[in-house]
C-alpha cells in the first residue's frame, strides 16, 4: 500500500504510514523503494518528504538503478538537484554498466532524435 501510494502520491496515505512509524526503504519485489517510485512519476514533494523520513537517497533496485538513474530517466530536473543536494551519487553504475550521466545523454539524444524527425516530417495544415 505504501509503494502504491508514493506512486499515485496520496500524500495522507505517505503521511500516516510515516506517522505510523513505517519504514521509509520498504521495498517491493524489485527493490524499488518509495523514493525510487517519486523519483520516477515525478513526485517533487514526496521525495522531499522521503528524504526527510530517512530514505536512503543511494539505495538501488534489482537493476542496481539509484533514484537518480529513474530521475535522469524521466527527466525531473528538480527532483535530481534535491538528490543530488542529498549526496547521490552520479557515477553509480547499474547491470548495464550505465552510469546516470549517460543515461540522461541518451534520453536527450532519443528527444533531439524525435524533434528532429518529427519537423522533417510536418504536415501542412489547410
Amino acid at each position: 500500500v505504501f509503494l502504491k501510494a508514493a506512486a499515485e502520491n496520496q500524500e495522507a496515505l505517505i503521511d500516516k504510514y510515516l506517522a505510523d512509524g513505517g519504514d521509509p526503504n520498504a521495498h517491493d519485489k524489485l527493490h524499488r523503494t518509495a523514493l525510487h517510485w517519486a523519483c520516477l512519476k515525478g513526485h517533487c514533494e514526496l521525495v522531499n518528504k522521503l528524504l526527510e523520513a530517512g530514505a536512503a537517497v543511494d539505495t538501488r533496485d534489482l537493476l542496481d538503478r539509484t533514484p537518480v538513474f529513474w530521475a535522469c530517466r524521466r527527466g525531473h530536473l528538480d527532483i535530481l538537484k534535491q538528490l543530488l543536494n542529498r549526496g547521490a551519487q552520479v557515477n553509480a553504475r547499474d547491470k548495464a554498466s550505465v552510469t546516470p550521466v549517460q543515461l540522461a545523454r541518451d534520453w536527450q539524444r532519443g528527444i533531439q532524435e524525435a524533434l528532429q524527425a518529427h519537423v522533417r516530417h510536418t504536415r501542412t495544415r489547410c
